[in-house]
């Protein structure tokens, strides 16, 4: 089951009595939770049927909390970072989860993404998985957030909101809330009010600006370097960007010389979506040899600011002077 399948079951009020919550996206699991606990026990009644037990929680601990009855609600529950119990009592995990109580929704969290789950705890759960959160899905979920305050949010605004936070779903809620105060009067956010208002992160910023010079737009790609300098951003933190985005565009580069299709090319990079498709359509404007080439002269930034041969900011401004130069 994923996320949205979730959400689905518990607005029609069809929960299951144990779940187990894996993958990376805590932002769409924290979610989820408080949605699963508004449906249990609705008006507050959390007060008398709710418990969140740690990691350090015995099986002991987690049976006195799931047997205890529920309180003005139909059922109790109870969430469990899950992570030590499952490496360290497995065999009687799988044995309490066959005789859990129907008068409790137990939630396991797996909060390192790599842990294994054992078949035999599978078989006594319905487990959902919580993957990262993709742009469309994402931009629905801003563009309904605004609709509920009286704010028109067109899709590809927030999708682009999305991206301009770094593909964080909780800074985009957290930039939406600027968003729709400033928005009050006109009723619809544009994509100019993004750059008004909207603190866009680091790696945002840096495809912008490689961008802005790939276009032979030099004016603007020093206005945004000066700007991100000015913002506190670290020369030596950004060269070290720079050269991330240059590593992906030569694996990209390779990767559809060798027959890939776009998509798989983005597939193949992994991370944020956004970000590899800029690799994917960057690699195109650069040879190997260049890239190459750029790539060493970022080492050398990154040397030549280390060992004191040049300021930060004179080595990077260099450096992308000496990249970007046709």
């Amino acid at each position: 089951m994923n996320h949205s399948e979730l959400l689905k079951q518990i607005k029609n009020k069809t929960t299951e009595r144990a779940y187990i919550f894996f993958g990376k996206e805590k932002w769409a699991k924290d979610r989820a939770l408080n949605q699963l606990k508004q449906a249990l026990m609705p008006n507050g009644l959390d007060v008398f049927g709710y418990t969140e037990l740690g990691d350090s929680t015995s099986i002991i601990q987690m049976k006195e909390a799931c047997d205890t009855l529920p309180m003005m609600c139909e059922k109790r529950m109870v969430v469990c970072v899950a992570d030590t119990l499952i490496s360290k009592e497995e065999k009687q995990l799988c044995e309490y989860l066959k005789m859990l109580p129907e008068t409790c929704c137990l939630v396991l969290v797996v909060q390192d993404e790599k842990s294994r789950i054992p078949k035999k705890i599978k078989d006594n759960v319905t487990v959902v998985e919580f993957s990262a959160v993709d742009e469309t899905q994402m931009g629905k979920f801003l563009c309904k957030k605004a609709t509920n305050v009286g704010v028109e949010l067109p899709l590809k605004t927030a999708v682009n909101l999305f991206r301009m936070t770094g593909n964080d779903p909780l800074r985009s809620e957290n930039e939406l809330d600027k968003l729709c105060h400033y928005a009050k009067q006109s009723g619809i956010i544009s994509d100019f009010m993004l750059n008004d208002v909207v603190m866009a992160s680091s790696e945002y910023n840096v495809f912008t600006m490689i961008d802005a010079f790939l276009n032979q737009k030099y004016q603007e790609g020093i206005k945004l370097l000066e700007k991100m300098l000015d913002a506190g951003e670290s020369p030596i933190g950004l060269c070290n960007l720079l050269a991330g985005r240059f590593r992906s565009m030569i694996r990209a580069k390779s990767l559809l010389q060798s027959g890939g299709s776009e998509a798989a090319v983005i597939k193949a990079l992994g991370g944020s979506a956004y970000a590899a498709k800029k690799a994917v359509a960057a690699s195109s404007k650069f040879s190997f040899t260049k890239l190459t080439e750029c790539i060493e002269i970022l080492l050398d930034c990154d040397k030549n600011v280390k060992t004191g041969k040049m300021p930060q900011k004179m080595a990077l401004e260099y450096a992308l002077v000496k990249m970007f130069n046709k």
